[in-house]
């Protein structure tokens, strides 16, 4: 039988006396793509792989703040714990307490540590989305690029230049002598 917990989420189950602990499922779920993706179920596109990146990440970051948020609750119970034993002079528990103080302190930094790691990660997966993006743009456009160049032939072109540079000096003398004639005319 499946633990049982309040349900606090908008799920079906809501309000229902004994839910089923929806972790479970979801970490059901999440192993099950895992495996679909291992044995050649269907192969994600890299929007999709990065979709699903993003998603388990903010996961993880949500677990991690649960967790974060628990262990500050521990901490400051046990904070006023060592306090009521100190108060009345017990420092044979004191001393241990005091450790698990420090072990829990510890364990904090870690997670805190770890989900920066998890953000970065996540950061990281974007930029190679884009990244990737880019070179298959750039692909894209060097088979664009190198199809113009087959369509141009350069000894053709340079002719074509060369011709239209000619007929260009050509109308410009022939411009110049209707000018001067104009000029000539209008003084008369």
């Amino acid at each position: 039988m499946w633990p049982t917990v309040d349900c606090k989420c908008l799920r079906t189950c809501c309000g229902a006396k004994e839910a089923v602990n929806h972790s479970y499922f979801l970490q059901q779920r999440r192993t099950s793509r895992l495996i679909k993706a291992m044995f050649g179920q269907k192969k994600l596109t890299p929007k999709e792989q990065l979709r699903e990146t993003k998603k388990e990440i903010r996961h993880n970051e949500r677990d991690m703040d649960r967790e974060l948020q628990n262990l500050a609750r521990e901490e400051a119970k046990l904070i006023h714990d060592i306090k009521k034993m100190a108060a009345n002079n017990q420092h044979g528990p004191l001393k241990v307490m005091a450790k698990n103080l420090v072990q829990l302190r510890a364990q904090k930094d870690k997670l805190i540590t770890m989900k920066a790691t998890m953000t970065g990660v996540g950061y990281k997966a974007s930029l190679m989305h884009s990244q990737a993006a880019v070179g298959q743009a750039m692909s894209r456009m060097t088979g664009v690029m190198g199809d113009m160049n087959e369509m141009m032939d350069a000894t053709k072109t340079s002719k074509v230049m060369t011709e239209f540079a000619r007929q260009n000096e050509y109308m410009n003398v022939k411009e110049d002598l209707l000018d001067d004639a104009l000029m000539d005319a209008s003084r008369v």
